[in-house]
């Protein structure tokens, strides 16, 4: 007896991709009726290798009864990411030094090939931080990676600083005036000028003195100068005055003559002999 030949597919397949590839290993089998028994070929055999996205699969019953198909989709899914490579890593620049220019970035994917990078963030050189730069690609199946470099902006260049006033010889009893620096900073609008020290050195005679005041300058990130100087002496070249002695006068004998002495005056030295 002749039975024409029937077929039943399986239902349509979904799987995922094989990790890394863009491919999947699928297996089925459709099941098929008539006598006598048909054979079944199929227009991709189960088994085999199918790549992403939805491959339709025809099966086909034949015997010498006649022939049957039926049709079913096989759909891969691609759920491998893509990957993203940095061009170097993080980085280090010196503040107010060349302008930021990023390394860059590449992606792969295995089933789109090189994908486009997407960057988000900025870099000011000119101001001490860490920027954070971030990385994302996405593939046509809608799988993302992302990566970032952090730009650290350190300031390590030390501050410049003026010269302090000229040193200086002033005489007795003027009162020393000193001209402190001035401090300059790329990065830093507010360097300060901190005094390091103030020295005096007794001069030869009262009031007579050496005084040395010495700076440096200091920015935000801690960085410092090298150090300035401005001396000033003061001297005593002035003759003190003296005042009228006593009146001369006559005496008797056998009185005893009494003198009145006159008496010194001097800016710098308050006990003048």
């Amino acid at each position: 007896t002749c039975t024409p030949a029937g077929i039943t597919c399986p239902a349509n397949i979904t799987v995922n991709s094989a990790p890394g590839l863009c491919s999947a290993t699928v297996s089925f089998s459709a099941t098929a009726t008539g006598n006598p028994a048909p054979s079944i070929t199929y227009s991709q055999n189960p088994g085999t290798s199918f790549p992403v996205g939805t491959t339709t699969v025809t099966a086909t019953a034949t015997s010498t009864c006649g022939t049957a198909t039926c049709s079913f989709t096989v759909t891969v899914v691609d759920q491998t990411p893509p990957t993203i490579a940095l061009v170097g890593g993080d980085m280090t620049l010196e503040c107010h030094g060349a302008a930021f220019s990023d390394p860059g970035a590449s992606a792969s994917d295995a089933c789109a090939d090189s994908l486009p990078v997407s960057v988000s963030g900025s870099v000011d050189v000119n101001t001490v931080g860490d920027y954070v730069l971030a990385y994302s690609a996405i593939d046509p199946s809608g799988n993302s990676d992302s990566r970032s470099r952090t730009v650290h902006v350190v300031d390590t260049t030390p501050p410049a600083i003026s010269a302090a006033g000229a040193n200086a010889t002033i005489e007795c009893p003027a009162v020393a005036a000193f001209t402190p620096p001035t401090a300059a900073d790329a990065c830093d609008v507010n360097a300060q000028v901190v005094e390091v020290g103030d020295v005096t050195v007794p001069g030869a005679c009262s009031g007579a003195s050496s005084r040395t005041k010495t700076w440096k300058a200091v920015d935000a990130a801690g960085n410092s100068s090298a150090t300035v100087s401005q001396t000033i002496t003061i001297v005593d070249t002035m003759a003190p005055t003296i005042g009228v002695p006593g009146a001369s006068v006559t005496i008797s004998c056998p009185a005893s003559p009494v003198f009145t002495a006159p008496t010194g005056n001097d800016g710098c030295d308050s006990n003048p002999e």
